[in-house]
């Protein structure tokens, strides 16, 4: 194929400015299909979700909102799929049924200022779609028969929270860790009574399957704190995904007794070092210096 490239580039080199014209309106048509070829992929299938005023729907209630947030899912969830396999993204930013931003990482999601933004600007509302999580259920904590699940104990607390802070005013959970999903999920009930997260108006909510059961989630950075085997704790702030009615959802399923979920990430973020002791069945965060 090169080859045959460079004997068609000396060719081209080699035609009058006439034959050379004619060549680049043949190709001309080729370019403008592929221009609208892409804009028909980045273009959501029509229907009323995208076309609801933002001040209307901030002024909804937050029940009135969810049901809004599943209808956009529902009807367009084939198309959002598609979309973030061939951009290769963790989340579409989506307006007036146009992708208008994506990324291949949930650290830089939408905040509120920029959705508020959007939506002021537009007059629309801005709708963020999330990539299914993926949750492999791989098995400390016990479970039904001789069957543990490793755990790790993690303190959590609000965006910016200092280290010295982290004990006084975050949350500890024993979360299982399960290196077969790249997310952290979180109680979000627990997260809103223990005043790590609050609710605003222009709070996604995301709908996604597992187990055959829809659960619906809030993507929130939080800070993430745990304690080496020297007694230092490491901080780290990163998206957590902050799951509704938590022990009703299929992330329970496996083990109801389930604090939170601890993802892979953990290792790469901090980055971490973890000895999992299957004998003891004991977790332990090695220090740096070992």
């Amino acid at each position: 194929m090169k080859a045959e490239l460079k004997e068609v580039l000396k060719m081209l080199e080699q035609l009058n400015p006439h034959d050379l014209s004619v060549v680049q309106e043949r190709i001309a048509p080729t370019r403008k299909l592929k221009r609208m070829q892409d804009k028909i992929k980045a273009t959501a299938p029509k229907n009323d979700v995208f076309s609801l005023h933002f001040e209307e729907y901030v002024a909804l209630s937050d029940d009135e909102r969810e049901r809004i947030q599943l209808r956009a899912y529902q009807l367009n969830h084939s198309w959002v799929d598609a979309e973030l396999d061939r951009l290769g993204a963790q989340w579409l930013l989506v307006c007036r049924g146009e992708v208008i931003q994506s990324s291949p990482t949930l650290r830089d999601y939408p905040s509120r200022e920029k959705l508020v933004a959007v939506g002021k600007e537009s007059g629309c509302v801005p709708f963020v779609f999330v990539k299914e999580p993926l949750i492999e259920e791989s098995v400390w904590s016990s479970l039904p028969g001789v069957d543990f699940y490793p755990t790790l104990q993690i303190a959590i607390g609000a965006r910016g929270c200092r280290v010295e802070d982290l004990s006084a005013t975050g949350l500890v959970f024993m979360a299982d860790f399960d290196s077969g999903s790249p997310n952290l999920f979180l109680d979000y009930e627990r997260m809103l009574s223990g005043n790590i997260i609050d609710r605003q108006p222009v709070d996604q909510t995301h709908f996604r399957p597992h187990l055959g059961q829809v659960y619906c989630f809030h993507v929130w950075p939080v800070v993430v704190g745990v304690t080496d085997e020297q007694g230092r704790i490491k901080t780290q702030e990163f998206p957590g995904l902050c799951v509704r009615n938590w022990q009703q959802s299929p992330l329970c399923r496996v083990n109801p007794n389930r604090e939170a979920l601890a993802g892979r990430n953990l290792l790469l973020e901090f980055p971490l070092r973890l000895e999992l002791n299957g004998r003891q069945r004991m977790t332990t965060v090695l220090s740096d210096t070992v």
